[in-house]
Order: C-alpha cells, then sequence, then structure tokens
C-alpha cells in the first residue's frame, strides 16, 4: 500500500469506495450484487430469490394501481404536455377519444385546482398554437392535435392560482 491511501482507498474517491465499486455498494460487495446477497459467488439462495420476486411484483403492482386507470387501458394514448407560466411542466397521458374539455378537467384535479374548470373570470386559460381552448370543446384530441407529435399546453396561470 502506497502511503496516505489509507486502508487500501484511494485518494479522491468518495465516501470511501474503493477502486470499481458503484454508488450504493458496500465494501466487500462485487459489481452485479445487490445488497443482502452473501457469499463471494453473489447468489442468492432460491427463498430469497423468491421473496425478492414476490416483493418486486408487490412494487409493480402498487406502481401499475396508483397509476390513472386509463393509462393501463390497451389502445392508443397521446401525451400531453402543460406548462403554466409560472414554469411548472406536467406531462399527462390520455387515451383517443378523450376530449379537450375532459383534459382541461383532468389536469386541474391532479394539480388540485378542480374548482377553476369553467372558470369564466379568465383567472386561468389555456393556449394551444396561440389559441385559447375552450372548458366545454368536446373535440376528441387525436383530431384536436392531429398535427402535433408532442402536443404543449400552455396553462396561463398570470394570478398564480396553481403556483411553481
Amino acid at each position: 500500500m502506497m502511503p496516505g491511501m489509507g486502508g487500501g482507498m484511494m485518494p479522491g474517491m468518495p465516501g470511501g469506495m474503493m477502486p470499481g465499486m458503484m454508488p450504493g455498494m458496500m465494501p466487500g460487495m462485487m459489481p452485479g450484487m445487490m445488497p443482502g446477497m452473501v457469499g463471494g459467488a453473489g447468489q442468492m439462495n432460491a427463498e430469497e430469490q423468491e421473496l425478492w420476486m414476490q416483493g418486486f411484483k408487490m412494487a409493480q403492482q402498487e406502481e401499475n394501481s396508483s397509476n390513472n386507470a386509463e393509462q393501463n387501458q390497451p389502445g392508443p394514448k397521446m401525451n400531453i404536455v402543460f406548462n403554466t407560466t409560472q414554469g411548472t411542466t406536467h406531462n399527462m397521458v390520455f387515451p383517443y377519444g378523450t376530449t379537450i374539455s375532459e383534459a382541461l378537467k383532468k389536469y386541474l384535479q391532479r394539480v388540485g385546482r378542480p374548482d377553476l374548470f369553467n372558470n369564466q373570470d379568465n383567472k386561468i386559460c389555456f393556449l394551444v398554437n396561440a389559441t385559447k381552448s375552450k372548458f366545454d370543446d368536446n373535440t376528441p384530441i387525436e383530431q384536436f392535435f392531429k398535427n402535433s407529435i408532442n402536443p404543449k399546453v400552455v396553462v396561463n396561470d398570470i394570478n398564480n392560482l396553481i403556483g411553481a
């Protein structure tokens, strides 16, 4: 060992990491090992592997069930990006057949302001290609955004009702 290297660790390596270690690895772990694996071969026994897989499947099911049920439906979908004038961005996925009115309503629900739907005080408005969208527009999104690959909606929020 060279002087000043302190226990086999390389100078400049963060948190006492050794060469070849990835962030999150503990000393003694080999690349490709997961925390909880024992032995130099990095193998889990069948019971540990089954428990890990059960936990993984539970996490997947929780993630899938916590998402919007419409996102899990088969069929074509469209991503719509909502950008507020305050700088907040939300990407939302809608199945074809969703109307502009429904999309605006779901956006306002997502940001916690469903009370602003159908607001006639011009406190908030939605702009697409510099044209104001109406709350009662029943045009399907696939028709409305027919020539746009990644449609963007500007949420004109001059009163900071949604916030950043």
